[in-house]
């Protein structure tokens, strides 16, 4: 999965195994990619805690398209995405706003339409 965001703290994707009816967060502790700042690991995004947040480098000057990704190293029915913002009171509760969502498969091929985000 990419994701263009500009600040995000944890990523939250479930399925429901079939063996089970409850959500999984499917991306707990799996790799983690991206375009950082100020010396926050990317691993913080799928670390299972909103007391640590990643930091995208939106900095100036920022690199083109700065993005964040984590590889959920396996084909997963997905019915739920769930992304969380910093909670710690730090800057605008929108920084959020003008990134993007995309959903790749295993070839790097997007499925589906890309998911603009907007009014968090």
């Amino acid at each position: 999965m990419k994701f263009l965001p500009r600040l995000i703290i944890i990523v939250l994707l479930f399925a429901v195994p079939s063996a089970r009816a409850q959500l999984v967060n499917v991306a707990q502790g799996k790799p983690t990619t991206g375009d950082t700042a100020f010396n926050f690991p990317t691993s913080n995004g799928v670390d299972g805690t909103t007391s640590t947040f990643t930091h995208a480098n939106n900095t100036n000057p920022a690199p083109n398209n700065p993005y964040w990704q984590v590889d959920l190293s396996q084909n997963y029915n997905l019915t739920r995405l769930e992304i969380t913002d910093r909670s710690d009171g730090c800057c605008s509760p929108n920084r959020l706003n003008g990134s993007a969502i995309r959903v790749y498969d295993a070839n790097n091929m997007q499925i589906g339409a890309t998911i603009p985000i907007a009014g968090l």
